[in-house]
């Protein structure tokens, strides 16, 4: 459902759209238990079910002579729920490391489970559980994350400035919530090049609001540092929040490009021969910007295959790298 609009000789465009879409039986790639001689099985994930709105707005708001500006934008948000799953109420997707995402029966596709910091309440306090050496003590079992691998929206943005033959055009992504597993952070605090690595200058330090479980199942409050020769230990586990630490905003601001061309004028092609001749340079993945927790990779990079698991994250995928291309177009 839909419609489109124009108006003052198509200087302003306008579209909007909603979708309503249920899909059952969604076939998946999901982990099989090795000791069937298998690691993955296709199978039936369950039925889910997908509805958002689309909106894209054109405009030209300056058109004299030979100079032109045109911009164009679109907004699009999308639902989705796992409405049923196969006689269960959650399967694991994809995972490393004792993390998870998985389809909840009830929730969007995507929620991130693992074993987190245990949290006890304190003198009113919430107050971290660690153990005799000052570390933080995991939750028994895995737990939920109130995390999943859904943004909440994306806007695109482009933009063209034409005079005479001399063409400037750009195009913005941007993409706002959501989450994703990062490896490259968990290997980077492990090796200690992480900034988060140097918490208290790599002093021995307390842990926060920490509290030790007494022999009676009450708590006390801790005074045990951190032992300052086993950071490696402490980061590895993934610092103060276990597997939660290495689970990141998937959120960013992309120039995904930037190009110039220049169409030669028709009477100098024609003193060689040539209908028409263009000079161009582009310049891809040009600037990147993430949030804060963020400083370790492109978040549309991944490891893990091309379908929906590739929503996990990524295990220590390489650095996405900048494109120049140079172009020349002849017209004979």
């Amino acid at each position: 459902m839909g419609a489109e609009l124009s108006f003052l000789k198509n200087r302003i465009g306008f579209e909007v759209s909603y979708y309503n879409r249920y899909t059952k039986g969604l076939l998946e790639l999901l982990p099989s238990d090795p000791s069937t001689g298998y690691t993955q099985r296709m199978a039936n994930l369950g039925d889910v079910s997908n509805k958002g709105v689309e909106i894209a707005l054109n405009l030209v708001p300056v058109k004299i002579a030979d100079f032109t500006w045109s911009v164009s934008a679109n907004f699009s948000k999308n639902y989705n729920m796992v409405e049923s799953l196969e006689g269960v109420d959650e399967i694991l997707i994809d995972g490393y490391g004792g993390l998870g995402m998985y389809a909840v029966k009830g929730k969007p596709m995507g929620q991130f489970k693992g074993q987190i910091a245990q949290k006890v309440l304190y003198n009113g306090v919430e107050s971290t559980v660690v153990d005799g050496k000052g570390n933080p003590v995991p939750t028994p079992d895995e737990q939920f994350m109130s995390k999943d691998i859904n943004e909440k929206f994306r806007i695109g943005a482009s933009t063209i400035i034409s005079w005479k033959g001399l063409s400037l055009s750009a195009t913005l992504d941007w993409r706002y919530g959501g989450y994703m597993f990062s490896y490259t952070k968990d290997y980077m605090n492990w090796v200690g090049s992480d900034i988060y690595s140097v918490m208290n200058n790599r002093y021995p330090f307390l842990i926060p609001n920490s509290v030790v479980q007494n022999a009676d199942g009450t708590y006390s409050e801790n005074s045990v540092q951190v032992d300052p020769t086993a950071l490696h230990t402490f980061y590895s586990n993934g610092g103060l929040q276990y597997a939660d630490a290495n689970v990141i905003d998937r959120s960013y601001l992309k120039l995904r490009d930037i190009s110039l061309s220049y169409d030669l004028p028709k009477s100098i092609c024609k003193k060689i021969r040539l209908e028409g001749l263009r000079v161009s340079v582009n310049a891809g993945n040009f600037l990147l910007w993430t949030p804060q927790e963020n400083q370790y990779i492109d978040p549309e990079t991944t490891t893990f295959g091309n379908d929906v698991g590739a929503k996990f994250g990524e295990f220590g995928v390489n650095p996405s790298y900048h494109t120049y291309t140079f172009g020349l177009n002849f017209t004979f």
